[in-house]
């Protein structure tokens, strides 16, 4: 038999615990405020410096966060926005466009099954309410903000939070990719307005089947919406 050596935890490691410890046990929502450093380091039984190192670390993974003159606050943690944070952190083929599109085709699939089978009559209506006004709008940044709402809406359809909260992962990440994509002039205005006109036949065509409540042609739908961009992306050297 083979036992792990025992090792010893920082003060600053176990004082992290117990703080998310305390905001879990608490239940405290995002916004709500914590003791200053002083008061706890007299709870904790610890130096300041101890709970500084430990409200530093967990403000660096967006647990907390601190405001000179304010005090500290429990900060609105989300995986994406910490994945936003740390992206340039993480290997080059995480971070490929195509590597992206295999990865949201996974996830927007399993958001299409629930929302087929979940949607209301309220949902569809809002689905081609955002579809209406994309197809009015000429602005490429109104254009992608309300594309983002699409795709936003669907997941609060699927009613997943887990899913939805991966899917904001891989749109923070597309919208970084896509940012890059841009600044080295691939996309250029005739291939704009090929990916709109794609967007919003494609966008109908989802919809469509999802008030029909056919699960493998919306399958079908959102699998071609995302073939269809992945022509329109610079193919790998």
């Amino acid at each position: 038999m083979q036992l792990n050596p025992i090792t010893r935890k920082k003060g600053s490691e176990l004082v992290k615990e117990a703080i998310l410890d305390h905001i879990r046990g608490r239940k405290l929502a995002p916004g709500a405020k914590l003791a200053p450093d002083r008061e706890l380091a007299a709870m904790l039984a610890c130096s300041r410096t101890v709970v500084r190192e430990a409200l530093k670390g967990l403000e660096a993974v967006g647990i907390i966060e601190m405001k000179v003159g304010k005090g500290i606050f429990v900060a609105d943690f989300t995986l994406g926005a910490f994945m936003e944070k740390y992206q340039s952190h993480l290997a080059p083929s995480v971070r490929d466009w195509h590597c992206l599109k295999d990865a949201r085709l996974a996830i927007e699939l399993g958001i299409i099954d629930l929302a087929v089978e979940r949607a209301t009559q309220e949902d569809i209506a809002q689905l081609e309410a955002v579809i209406a006004t994309m197809e009015k709008t000429q602005s490429a940044g109104k254009m992608r903000a309300l594309d983002i709402g699409f795709h936003q809406t669907l997941a609060h359809i699927a009613r997943s939070p887990l899913l939805t909260e991966f899917s904001g992962v891989l749109r923070k990440f597309f919208i970084l990719a896509e940012e890059g994509e841009k600044t080295a002039g691939a996309r250029t205005p005739a291939k704009t307005r090929q990916i709109n006109a794609a967007t919003h036949r494609e966008h109908r065509a989802l919809v469509a089947a999802i008030a029909a409540r056919d699960t493998p042609l919306a399958r079908k739908r959102i699998a071609e919406h995302l073939a269809t961009q992945r022509t329109l992306v610079p193919s790998k050297a």
